[in-house]
């Protein structure tokens, strides 16, 4: 696998600047080196997400806010950016975006010690649209996609999948991630070392790369608050001022 270094936002820009160049790249950043595969198909949830998204649907119907949604693709892309566990992987058409994940810190599954974060880069051969012509050819979010993954194009149920640039990859089985089958064109990674981390998610959050413009809630807004007083670090003027003002 072909691997990049950076600890600076300037060394960042480099590695994904020729991706700027060709069409259909997509990015995704992890805080740590999991294996790239839903969390559906993770250890406790194997055969389980059907169900569980069934369950989690007709639940969520009272308390869901936005326009009538009448299509299990949409339902599952709003239940995936709300945290279910699906056959979903959220990826991003923004590099930026994916290296705000790739800084965060490795929660839930915590370290003593902080890990390296990834920027997975990938190119697919063909994208699924969510519209007729996807529902025939998979027929349904739970089909067998015979050892497939695809890309899945959602639709912007939620503010979330607008601002993050979100796209998807969708999994029939628990392989996760193949990098040598049919479905994938190019594949590379971006490695952050952990002790670049915090400065580079400092670099990511003076340009508009933070907690409130990837969750625009009320959650982002606390979390992000949150953040600048914690680490001292300077956020929208007129809020709260952190080490940058002196």
């Amino acid at each position: 696998m072909n691997e990049n270094v950076v600890s600076t936002f300037q060394e960042l820009y480099q590695a994904v600047q020729p991706y700027a160049q060709e069409r259909h790249y997509i990015f995704r950043g992890q805080a740590k080196n999991w294996a790239l595969r839903p969390r559906g198909w993770r250890d406790g949830f194997v055969g389980k997400d059907e169900e569980l998204f069934q369950s989690w649907k007709r639940q969520a119907v009272s308390m869901f806010g936005g326009p009538m949604i009448d299509s299990e693709w949409d339902w599952l892309s709003l239940a995936q950016h709300h945290g279910l566990a699906t056959r979903l992987m959220d990826w991003s058409l923004n590099p930026l975006v994916a290296a705000y994940f790739a800084t965060a810190p490795s929660f839930p599954i915590a370290d003593p010690v902080e890990s390296d974060g990834f920027i997975y880069v990938a190119r697919f051969l063909k994208k699924a649209v969510v519209d007729k012509a996807l529902r025939e050819e998979i027929k349904g979010p739970f089909s067998d996609l015979k050892g497939r993954v695809r890309l899945l194009w959602p639709n912007r149920v939620a503010a979330r999948i607008s601002a993050q640039a979100g796209i998807f990859t969708l999994h029939g089985d628990e392989a996760g991630v193949r990098t040598d089958t049919a479905d994938m064109d190019s594949f590379y990674r971006i490695k952050i070392p952990a002790d670049a981390k915090d400065e580079l998610r400092r670099e990511l959050s003076f340009i508009g790369i933070h907690e409130l413009s990837i969750f625009p809630d009320l959650d982002g807004l606390s979390e992000y608050l949150n953040w600048g007083v914690q680490t001292g670090t300077y956020l929208c003027p007129g809020e709260y001022y952190g080490r940058a003002t002196g």
